[in-house]
């Protein structure tokens, strides 16, 4: 991010918070299975509804950096890429939106 990378930026924002989700899954009583195959991990959209049943107020957080996070690593074939100044727009809010999501799982408030 102090790079100026800011698309990295909203990939990492992404994959820090599916990281603090598992890490902080059952602490917070939240089954992570995936409910077609019990031996895999959910994806992130269902860990987030299951966190957010939890900690409804990081909800729209957790659903913006995911989906901020999927447009710049699963971009749709149509798809334009996310372009500089939209970017940085893209990746200061994600950052901050984790934030907010790591204080409230992390920090127990």
């Amino acid at each position: 991010f102090l790079l100026c990378n800011w698309l990295p930026a909203v990939s990492m924002a992404r994959a820090t918070l599916e990281y603090a989700i598992l890490e902080s899954a059952a602490r917070l009583g939240v089954d992570t299975s995936d409910p077609e195959d019990r031996r895999r991990t959910a994806m992130l959209g269902e860990l987030i509804r299951r966190v957010a049943e939890k900690c409804p107020e990081i909800r729209d957080d957790m659903d913006r950096v995911n989906r901020a996070g999927n447009a710049v690593m699963h971009p749709e074939v149509d798809q334009k890429a996310v372009e500089f100044p939209t970017s940085v727009k893209t990746a200061l809010s994600s950052l901050e939106r984790l934030g907010r999501v790591l204080e409230r799982l992390y920090g127990g408030t």
